[in-house]
């Protein structure tokens, strides 16, 4: 039972540290920042976790969970443009070319950096290992 209270109390502790994020984007945003507000506060724990303020354990299971059912969020967003469709279909074609535009450019951006680094890369020969290859102790 105490680990069930315990179990509570950190997604408690997650939920109110992700919330709190979420009032400072929004508070930041109010400020002139030209980024959406959840953004803003992804950020800013983004920053938080990475100089070590708020230690990463204190937001991981939360995260855990949610990175578990993300397929879910995504649902309102394709209702919501399911029931918008007449206003999303005057756009179709500009949304089409912008997205094969875009998805050429990153893969032609990332064939390239790959192609450069592996020309360009000192390469150290590495030791082999048999990962496979079981240590026997002598007896």
């Amino acid at each position: 039972m105490r680990l069930f209270f315990l179990t509570i109390a950190q997604y408690l502790r997650a939920v109110a540290i992700l919330c709190l994020f979420v009032v400072a984007g929004n508070y930041v945003n109010r400020l002139g920042v030209p980024l959406p507000a959840p953004i803003v506060g992804m950020l800013l724990l983004f920053f938080s976790l990475i100089i070590k303020i708020i230690p990463e354990y204190w937001v991981a299971p939360l995260c855990t969970l949610l990175g578990r059912y993300m397929a879910l969020l995504f649902v309102p967003i394709s209702v919501g443009l399911m029931v918008n469709y007449p206003a999303v279909e005057k756009a179709l074609l500009p949304l089409l070319v912008a997205c094969s535009v875009s998805f050429v450019g990153v893969l032609l951006f990332v064939g390239g950096a790959i192609e450069w680094q592996e020309r360009h890369a000192k390469m150290r020969p590495m030791k082999k290992k048999n990962a496979f290859k079981k240590e026997r102790k002598n007896v």
